[in-house]
């Protein structure tokens, strides 16, 4: 068995509401957040911090091997929203690589700037996105 791998290097990060799969291989997104920026349904208090149905997806455009995988949502005071390690994924050459983290819901503790990483093994990737009061 080989353990031939290579960590991708081009990817794509997109926030959403929710994501379908779909047949032929397909993710349907719904509510994109395309700007990367969301507006909380209502005011982000101390005691009352926003629950978010969200998901994000990150794509992975070249890399292959196995991979073990976590995913960390850290808070603009980089505390985390969420931490774990999510299991393992294999990808393939020449193929593009999706993986989808469905929350239902998350609680966002206040508005700012949030940081997502992605690990890889010991690689880490990272992506934001920007929460505001409406």
């Amino acid at each position: 068995m080989s353990h031939d791998k290579m960590y991708p290097r081009d990817s794509r990060f997109f926030v959403c509401e929710q994501v379908r799969n779909e047949a032929g291989n397909k993710l349907t997104l719904l509510g994109c957040y395309t700007s990367g920026h969301i507006v909380a349904n209502k005011k982000i208090k101390d005691d009352e911090p926003a629950e978010l149905e969200i998901a994000f997806v990150i794509t992975l455009l070249d890399g292959y091997g196995k991979f073990r995988v976590s995913l960390d949502v850290l808070a603009p005071d980089e505390r985390p929203v969420f931490s774990d390690q999510v299991g393992e994924t294999v990808m393939s050459k020449g193929k593009g690589h999706d993986l989808v983290f469905q929350f239902r819901p998350l609680q966002f503790p206040s508005p700012g700037t949030y940081v997502v990483k992605l690990g890889l093994d010991e690689s880490t990737y990272k992506y934001t996105f920007q929460l505001s009061n409406p």
